[in-house]
């Protein structure tokens, strides 16, 4: 499938995000990656490089989640889809040679002191990506509040182990929580 010059651009600007975050994260860069003439970072983000980052940070929740879907219905439960999930981020993170993070937390960890707009729509993601998991959660047979209290453990756990690994140039850590979380939601449920 062919990107259209808009998702081109937020792909681009999330995968710069992944690994610089927001300050590393220039519109020169941007187009340059995107292929996309600098006058379609103004065409499409007239508010410029935080409109950008914004929105970038949507289209990026909205991909995870939609791996998080995959993920669990090709698991047999809950806890094999989380060990899963983090597994997958285990060979990202070997593949990019310990470089790329998630772009959510990278952006959000930078600017969510500095920019309302961005904290906004980190917490935003952040929120649909536990919805999401405590939904599916919920279809193995927990309670709403277990499930949100799990599903909010897991993203916890998940971002902090990435930030580990990513520093320990190891993914010892992510391996850790992988199997950890998988043993305690089969305890949890």
């Amino acid at each position: 499938m062919t990107l259209g010059t808009r998702d081109r651009i937020l792909a681009a600007t999330a995968s710069l995000l992944r690994r610089q975050g927001y300050a590393g994260t220039g519109l020169k860069q941007v187009a340059g990656k995107s292929g996309a003439p600098w006058s379609s970072l103004y065409h499409f983000f007239p508010g410029g490089k935080e409109e950008m980052i914004e929105e970038a940070l949507l289209y990026s929740g909205r991909r995870y989640a939609q791996l998080i879907d995959r993920v669990f219905k090709e698991s047999d439960d809950g806890a094999a889809a989380t060990r899963a999930f983090l597994m997958l981020s285990v060979d990202a993170l070997e593949r990019s040679n310990f470089a790329d993070g998630c772009p959510v937390a990278t952006a959000a960890l930078e600017s969510a002191s500095t920019s309302e707009r961005l904290r906004t729509a980190a917490e935003t993601v952040f929120r649909f990506w536990v919805d999401t998991a405590a939904a599916r959660y919920q279809e193995d047979g927990l309670s709403p509040s277990k499930a949100r209290d799990l599903a909010t453990f897991a993203l916890a756990t998940f971002e902090g182990a990435i930030a580990l690994s990513r520093t320990y140039r190891s993914t010892a850590p992510l391996r850790t929580c992988a199997d950890f979380l998988e043993r305690s939601i089969r305890e949890f449920g």
